[in-house]
C-alpha cells in the first residue's frame, strides 16, 4: 500500500476509535472497525474487487497499527479459538488522537 493510503486509513480509524471512546465505548471489535471503514469508503468502491481490496487495506492497516508503534492495542485476553478480527481493540492510552496523522 502507498504511504498516503496508510496514513489516511490509520487517521480515520484513530478518529473513529476516539469518537467511540468519547461516547463511553472503551473498545470496539476489530471487525466492526473494518466494517465501519468500508462503509466510509462505500462511494469509492465500484466492483466486488474494490470491496475486497479495501477490506484487505483496512485489515492490513489495523494489523500494522497493532504491531508497530503501539497505536492500537487489544483489550482483554483472547478466548480459546478466537480470531484476532473478533477481538476488541482500542487506541493505546499514550496516543493523542488529535495529532494522529493530523494532515488528514
Amino acid at each position: 500500500i502507498k504511504v498516503e493510503q496508510y496514513k489516511e486509513c490509520a487517521s480515520l480509524i484513530g478518529m473513529h476509535l476516539n469518537k467511540c471512546h468519547e461516547a463511553g465505548q472503551e473498545s470496539v471489535k476489530w471487525e466492526d472497525v473494518a466494517f465501519w471503514y468500508l462503509e466510509q469508503k462505500e462511494d469509492e468502491m465500484i466492483s466486488e474487487e474494490d470491496v475486497d481490496d479495501t477490506n484487505e487495506l483496512v485489515n492490513g492497516v489495523i494489523n500494522k497499527m497493532m504491531a508497530e508503534g503501539g497505536t492500537l492495542m487489544f483489550m482483554g485476553l483472547p478466548e480459546k479459538g478466537q480470531k484476532k478480527e473478533e477481538r476488541m481493540i482500542a487506541l493505546h492510552p499514550s496516543v493523542d488522537p488529535r495529532t494522529l496523522y493530523a494532515s488528514y
